[in-house]
């Protein structure tokens, strides 16, 4: 099981890390054209949350009681941030481009969200990296 949830992190924390500070940035630097770079990004960004969504509520039913207090908050916190940026700010955005409305506004709010989830992230693997060399140290 630990093994598992070391999978889980390792691919969260990767994955927004890819997707966030290497993949998006590239589609706006290489193609040209910001608004086909912006329809590519919000389809990366939207597998990222429905992703996180399912490994935190799938750590969350495995492996909740294993967990410690704090680490249960940041995967709840996790899921709820991936919630309100798939459900909430990314059909604000698609809207704003449409209609013309504040989309400075809604790209900064997912940008919060999405930078929110990636500092969770890190706190997991943060958090898993301690426990591993306190247990490797103490051998």
């Amino acid at each position: 099981m630990a093994r598992l949830y070391a999978l889980f992190v390792a691919l969260l924390f990767g994955g927004t890390t890819a997707l966030s500070f290497v993949a998006v940035p590239m589609l706006f630097a290489y193609l040209g054209d910001p608004s086909l770079a912006g329809g590519i990004a919000a389809k990366f960004f939207a597998i990222q949350n429905l992703f996180a969504i399912a490994l935190a509520l799938s750590v969350l039913a495995v492996m909740r009681r294993k967990l410690t207090a704090t680490t249960r908050k940041a995967w709840i916190a996790l899921a709820l941030v991936a919630i309100a940026s798939y459900g909430l700010v990314a059909p604000l955005i698609v809207s704003a481009r449409a209609t013309g409305g504040n989309l400075a506004l809604w790209h900064a709010v997912g940008s919060a969200l999405m930078l929110t989830q990636w500092a969770l992230s890190a706190y997991l693997t943060w958090g898993l990296a301690r426990s591993s060399s306190e247990q490797t140290l103490s051998n």
